[in-house]
């Protein structure tokens, strides 16, 4: 697997779109829906490619961050379930854009907040601890 298609790249992308959404704002609307479309579409694309790594090889992602292993450190789990999840969610915040576009488009307060609350949701499913919620 490639180091693109790594469940950390979700939130890579959603945080690297986030923060361009501003700056594209001010290139104008078309840049701005670009980047938005851009964004959510390559959030679900990692998403689908890890599920269909997990499916293939049967054995789960396990990420731990900052270089210690549980309880000191959050780690992130993209197995099956939290997969199917996770890409759920990525699937219906795509549609729900397309449905939600005349309200979305063209403004950048409300697409910054759509990609932050689509990596938050996508991080609370594959976290699976109650605590860093």
């Amino acid at each position: 697997m490639s180091a693109l298609f790594q469940p950390l790249a979700i939130f890579l992308i959603g945080l690297g779109g986030g923060f361009a959404i501003p700056i594209l704002y001010r290139l104008g609307r078309n840049w701005l829906n670009a980047g938005f479309v851009l964004a959510l579409g390559g959030i679900l694309v990692v998403s689908l490619a890890c599920l269909a790594t997990v499916l293939q090889d049967g054995v789960p992602i396990e990420i731990v961050t900052a270089g210690a292993q549980p309880p000191y450190s959050i780690n992130l789990r993209f197995g099956v379930w939290e997969g199917a999840c996770v890409v759920a969610v990525n699937v219906i915040a795509v549609l729900g854009a397309i449905h939600m576009r005349g309200l979305l488009f063209g403004r950048y307060v409300p697409q910054l907040l759509y990609v932050v609350m689509t990596i938050g949701i996508a991080g609370m499913i594959m976290t699976r601890d109650l605590f860093n919620l």
